[in-house]
């Protein structure tokens, strides 16, 4: 476990919880502060993805198949249980955060990590969840190569194809068709600078980066994920949004990695337990949210209370119920998903030594 980079899990969560619960406080503080650099917290995730799925796999010796499966394990049970949740309490007369209407085609697509439009936006039926498409989508890539023997050539390969996606809109008109506009957004090369920093981060001599360095690193990092905020920056969601946040992200995870291996730890348990929670944390704070704004809406003439309620209350919630989630459902989950595959990896292996042995 690289502590560094579960802290900047941490923060990156804390980031993505932050803007959903902005528009809450707004209703009543107009003047509370809403930074868009807080959507960099997705974009953190991705260049991470990225860079721990060349760091786990380089030694490895993985099918496609059992690949699939170990990230599927990973990210879907926890999703398709909250998904489910949402879906009973719509069929129960609810309408939790925001699902007015539960079409088959909207249910189908969120339970396969498929891009599914929504009014006007491409949100699953839990709408964070467009992230995962993306994830599944660059883990089907990254997937199809694990087993070459030429690691550095897979990682080439991966990321030939993702930006000949990206590029492909400036050859082929695609508005038209959800999947291939969803696919070829320019975020998808988030995933690329992982790739490429877990290659730089294997070959370099970071323990011997020079403080200043680090220092400037850290700060051009920062620098380039609030320039939206200080500066009016066109077309976010287009290349710009990669070129900043997934610029920035990159830098900050490099030089965490340089201070760890120089023996600087951020070694705070409670950022640390908060990093290993944070994809339930993620999963689960819309779901928390919504209820705390249920609440607190009561006390919309009284602005304290409210604030305390939503900013306090809320963000304390959030972290309860994303940690219990993790301990008590996701991790739990993945164990026994990795058990299962365990368990027939040997099957499979003890009935290919009986053929040979006929």
């Amino acid at each position: 476990m690289i502590k560094n980079l579960h802290v900047l899990r941490a923060v990156a969560a804390l980031m993505v919880v932050y803007v959903h619960i902005g528009p809450e406080m707004r209703q009543v503080y107009d003047n509370f502060p809403m930074l868009v650099s807080g959507n960099a917290g997705v974009d953190i995730f991705f260049v991470l993805s990225g860079f721990l799925m060349v760091l786990t796999t380089e030694q490895s010796k993985l099918t496609p198949l059992v690949f699939y499966f170990h990230r599927i394990a990973r990210i879907a049970p926890l999703y398709w249980a909250i998904t489910t949740v949402i879906c009973l309490a719509y069929l129960a007369g609810m309408k939790p955060i925001g699902v007015v209407d539960l079409p088959f085609d909207l249910v189908l697509r969120s339970y396969l990590f498929l891009p599914v439009e929504r009014d006007g936006l491409y949100q699953p039926i839990v709408y964070v969840g467009w992230t995962l498409i993306y994830e599944v989508f660059f883990y089907f890539i990254f997937g199809a190569f694990v087993s070459l023997k030429d690691r550095v050539r897979a990682s080439v390969m991966v990321t030939g194809i993702i930006l000949a996606l990206v590029l492909l809109p400036f050859v082929l008109r695609i508005e038209n068709s959800t999947s291939a506009w969803f696919y070829t957004r320019p975020i998808m090369l988030d995933f690329v600078f992982g790739i490429w920093l877990a290659r730089l981060s294997m070959r370099a001599d970071l323990q011997r980066l020079p403080a200043s360095v680090s220092i400037g690193g850290i700060l051009a990092g920062i620098l380039l994920i609030v320039l939206p905020d200080i500066t009016p920056i066109p077309q976010l969601d287009g290349f710009i949004r990669p070129l900043t946040w997934g610029v920035g992200g990159s830098l900050i995870i490099l030089v965490l990695i340089a201070l760890e291996r120089q023996g600087r730890t951020l070694d705070y348990p409670f950022l640390i337990t908060i990093g290993s929670a944070s994809y339930a944390i993620y999963l689960t704070h819309p779901l928390v949210l919504h209820l705390v704004s249920k609440i607190a809406s009561r006390f919309a003439d009284f602005p304290v209370i409210f604030a305390a309620m939503t900013l306090i209350g809320g963000l304390g919630l959030i972290l309860l119920v994303g940690v219990m989630s993790w301990r008590l459902l996701e991790a739990p989950m993945h164990k026994l998903m990795r058990k299962w595959l365990s368990i027939y990896l040997l099957r499979a292996n003890r009935g290919e030594a009986t053929v040979q042995l006929r």
